[in-house]
């Protein structure tokens, strides 16, 4: 994506996307410390998903702008690894013993073959409709999902 916005340097194409990571790590520590400040992780792990889908959905309107591009690349990796960050406190929720541990590892497998599905997704509506962007609205849209799931959890909150 960064290369297609015109930067055609390779050199500066690696360190450009570097830099949503930074964000993204510093949102991971950022929400984590706060959400155990206020013992709150639903409001949290939904408005990192909704920021994540926004930028995610948002991207092929800054195709072409670089600056715009990477603004919007920082949003959704701060908003995805937020996310990520809080999700990890759901399953202790539900889950004790031996059914722990099992829902952990089916819950590997599953975001396993997110990894695969995902890509395929995007893959296929690209060439189904010959555009990027309703992939990536396709993914912000999971990612609005993944945030009704959330607020439609009450055990999420800390106790």
């Amino acid at each position: 994506m960064i290369r297609k916005s015109g930067i055609t340097n390779f050199w500066t194409i690696g360190l450009l996307s570097a830099i949503p990571y930074v964000f993204g790590a510093v949102a991971m520590y950022l929400l984590g410390r706060h959400s155990d400040r206020k013992l709150e992780r639903r409001w949290h792990f939904m408005g990192s998903a909704v920021m994540a889908a926004l930028g995610v959905a948002l991207l092929p309107a800054a195709s072409s702008q670089p600056t715009a591009l990477i603004v919007l690349l920082c949003i959704a990796t701060a908003g995805y690894l937020g996310m990520l960050s809080l999700f990890w406190t759901i399953p202790p929720r539900f889950l004790s013993g031996l059914a722990a541990a099992g829902g952990l590892a089916f819950i590997n497998s599953i975001g396993t073959m997110g990894g695969f599905v995902g890509p395929t997704i995007v893959g296929f509506l690209r060439d189904y409709t010959g555009s990027f962007s309703t992939g990536t609205i396709a993914l912000g849209g999971f990612l609005i999902a993944a945030s009704l799931l959330a607020w439609s959890l009450k055990r999420f909150e800390a106790e």
